[in-house]
C-alpha cells in the first residue's frame, strides 16, 4: 500500500495526491520509475491496538494474525469474518474505518 505524494499518470491510470493505492506493477522498471519520480511512499501502518475504540477488535484480530491497519485492509473480508464468527459487512466496516487512519487529513488553520 502506498500514499500518493505527487500526481502521476501512465496509460489509463491516474493517481491523485493523498490517495492510497495498492499497486502491483508488472514491470520492475515501471515501479522504479514511480519511485524515481518520488510520487509514492510506502504506508507505515499503525498497530490496531492503538486506534481509539479498537482494543477488543484489535485483540480478536490479533488472534488470527491481523495486527496492523495494512494487514486488515489487505485481508479478505469473508475469511476474517469466518475466522471471527462475524458478518462480512462488519469486517468491511472495520476495514473502511481503519483506512481513515492511513489517509492524510488536510491541515486546519
Amino acid at each position: 500500500m502506498y500514499r500518493v505524494l505527487k500526481a502521476i499518470s501512465w496509460g489509463k491510470t491516474t493517481l491523485t495526491v493523498g490517495s492510497l493505492v495498492s499497486l502491483n506493477l508488472s514491470e520492475e522498471a515501471e515501479r522504479a520509475l514511480v519511485y524515481l519520480r518520488r510520487a509514492l511512499s510506502p504506508v507505515a501502518p499503525p498497530p490496531l491496538d492503538i486506534l481509539p475504540g479498537w482494543k477488543v477488535r484489535a485483540r480478536r484480530l490479533g488472534e488470527i494474525g491481523v495486527g496492523n491497519v495494512l494487514q486488515l485492509l489487505e485481508a479478505d473480508a469473508s475469511t476474517v469474518a469466518k475466522a471471527l464468527r462475524t458478518s462480512v459487512t462488519a469486517v468491511r466496516r472495520w476495514q473502511d474505518e481503519a483506512k481513515t487512519f492511513l489517509v492524510a487529513q488536510p491541515n486546519e488553520g
